[in-house]
C-alpha cells in the first residue's frame, strides 16, 4: 500500500538581504559553524521533522507534517506551494530513514 506525502516548493522573496537568508537557513534548517577551533551546532525549528530535501527549495514530508513546515516557511515570508503526492515504497523508506 502506498503512503502519501506532500511535496513543498518554496522560495524566499527576491531582494531579501543575504544576512536574512543566512538567518533563515540557520533558524529553519539548522547549521554547523566552525571557528577558532570550536564547532557549534545551531538547531533549526524543522530539524526534527522527517523530510527529504529533493533540491533547492523542494522538500518532501509526510502529509501530517506539511502544515507545520508550510507555517514555518510562511513565517519567514517565503512563497510556498505544496501538493499531496503518493510515494513509491522506495521514497517512503527514504522518508522513514530521515526519522532515525
Amino acid at each position: 500500500m502506498a503512503e502519501h506525502g506532500a511535496i513543498i516548493v518554496y522560495r524566499l522573496p527576491p531582494g531579501i538581504p543575504p544576512a536574512q537568508r543566512v538567518r533563515f537557513m540557520e533558524n529553519v534548517w539548522g547549521q554547523t559553524r566552525k571557528a577558532w577551533g570550536y564547532t557549534v551546532r545551531r538547531h533549526g525549528t524543522l530539524e526534527k521533522v522527517p523530510l527529504w530535501k529533493v533540491g533547492r527549495g523542494v522538500v518532501i514530508v509526510r502529509v501530517g507534517d506539511a502544515p507545520k513546515v508550510v507555517e514555518e516557511l510562511e513565517r519567514w515570508k517565503a512563497e510556498v506551494r505544496y501538493w499531496k503526492v503518493r510515494l513509491e515504497p522506495e521514497e517512503s523508506r527514504r522518508l522513514a530513514a530521515a526519522v532515525s
